[in-house]
C-alpha cells in the first residue's frame, strides 16, 4: 500500500510568450523554473526555489515580445541605466533606514547583484537585491545557500506610455517612474517583513537531507524543542544575535 506524503514539490516553468506568433526566426524559451516544497497538510509553501534562465533566440527579438526587462537588458548592456538598482536602493534607504528594527549594510557587490545582512541579525539571514528584479532572503549555512525564506521580486514592464509596472501582479499597479516600482513593490515589504520577523523570541530552524532536500522556518522560541525532535533537523539559532533570546530546553546547535 502506498503510504501518505507529507510534503509535496511544486515546479512551474515559465518561457517567453507573444500575444500572437512569434516574430519570424524566433521560438518560445523557458526563461525561469520556479520549485517549492509545500506541507499537504497546512497547504503552506515552507521552501522555494528559482533558476532564471537566459534565452538564446527571444533575446534577439525582445522588442517584439512582452518578455521579461532583466532579459532585454542583459541582451542590451546599454538599454538601461548602469547600477541603477543599487543607487536606487542606495537613496531610499538613507531616508529609511531607521524605520528598520535591525538595519540592512551591504557586504557584497557583484556585477549582477549585491547582498545586505542586518545589524544585530544572525548572518545566515541575508538578502540578495539584483539587477534582474530578484529581492530574496536565503539562508546560508555552513557557506551554501540552503534555502530561501521568501522573496519580494519585480518582474518589470514599461507601457508604451513610460508607466511602470511588475508583470506578477494581476492586476497591476502601475507607477509613474522605475524607481516608484521598486520602491514600492519591493523595498517598503522587505522593510515590512523583517521588522514583523526579526525579534527575540524568533529562531531559525533548519531541515534537510543532503543531496536530497533542505529548507528553513522561523519559529518561536517556545516551538523549537519540538522542531529539533524532526527526523531531518539540522540546525536552529536564535535571529537576534545581539540580545540574548529565550533559549528552548535542548541546546542549540548555534
Amino acid at each position: 500500500m502506498a503510504g501518505k506524503l507529507d510534503q509535496i514539490i511544486v515546479i512551474d516553468v515559465e518561457s517567453t510568450c507573444w500575444q500572437d506568433r512569434p516574430p519570424e526566426n524566433d521560438a518560445s524559451e523557458i526563461i525561469e523554473i520556479g520549485i517549492c516544497v509545500v506541507d499537504v497538510h497546512t497547504r503552506e509553501r515552507i521552501a522555494q526555489e528559482k533558476l532564471l534562465v537566459r534565452p538564446t533566440q527571444a533575446c534577439r527579438n525582445y522588442s517584439y515580445s512582452p518578455l521579461r526587462v532583466d532579459f532585454a537588458y542583459r541582451c542590451d548592456g546599454n538599454n538601461m541605466p548602469k547600477n541603477f538598482v543599487r543607487k536606487t536602493f542606495d537613496r531610499w534607504i538613507a531616508h529609511n533606514a531607521r524605520r528598520f528594527h535591525y538595519p540592512p549594510y551591504v557586504v557584497l557587490q557583484r556585477k549582477e547583484y549585491f547582498m545586505l545582512q542586518f545589524r544585530g541579525i544572525t548572518p545566515a539571514l541575508r538578502c540578495r537585491i539584483s539587477t534582474w528584479g530578484a529581492v530574496e532572503i536565503p539562508v546560508i549555512y555552513q557557506r551554501t545557500e540552503w534555502a530561501m525564506l521568501t522573496d519580494f521580486d519585480v518582474v518589470e514592464q514599461r507601457t508604451s506610455t513610460g508607466q511602470y509596472y511588475c508583470n506578477l501582479c494581476t492586476p497591476p499597479d502601475m507607477f509613474a517612474s522605475r524607481e516608484a516600482l521598486w520602491v514600492t513593490h519591493s523595498f517598503e515589504p522587505l522593510l515590512a517583513w523583517t521588522n514583523e520577523n526579526f525579534h527575540v523570541s524568533q529562531w531559525l530552524c533548519l531541515f534537510g537531507l543532503k543531496g536530497h532536500f533542505s529548507y528553513a522556518e522561523l519559529k518561536h522560541a517556545q516551538d523549537v524543542p519540538a522542531r529539533m525532535t524532526a527526523e531531518n533537523f539540522v540546525y536552529a539559532c536564535p535571529v537576534v544575535q545581539r540580545n540574548k533570546a529565550i533559549a528552548p530546553s535542548r541546546e542549540s546547535l548555534c
